[in-house]
C-alpha cells in the first residue's frame, strides 16, 4: 500500500468524522426541540442546526472529492 492509497483512506476518514460530527449536532437539536436537552442548551436551536449543515456537507464535500484532493497532494506523481 502506497503512501498516496494512506492519505485517501486518512481523507475519507476525515470525511466521515465530518458526518459524525453533524448527526451529533442532528441528535442535540432533535432533543432540543422536544425540549428533552437541557445539558446541551447554551447553544440556541439555530445555531445548532447551521452547526449540522456544516459538519454534513463539509464531510460529504470531503468524501466525494478525496480522490481530487489525494491528485492535488501528490500532484508531480503520474495517475495510476
Amino acid at each position: 500500500m502506497s503512501p498516496r492509497d494512506l492519505l485517501g483512506i486518512v481523507v475519507r476518514a476525515t470525511g466521515l468524522t465530518f458526518i459524525l460530527f453533524g448527526c451529533f449536532d442532528l441528535f442535540h437539536l432533535v432533543a432540543k426541540v422536544l425540549g428533552l436537552d437541557a445539558y446541551y442548551s447554551q447553544y440556541s436551536a439555530g445555531l445548532t442546526a447551521l452547526g449540522f449543515v456544516f459538519w454534513s456537507v463539509s464531510g460529504v464535500a470531503i468524501i466525494v472529492f478525496a480522490k481530487e484532493i489525494v491528485r492535488f497532494a501528490y500532484w508531480r506523481e503520474p495517475l495510476p
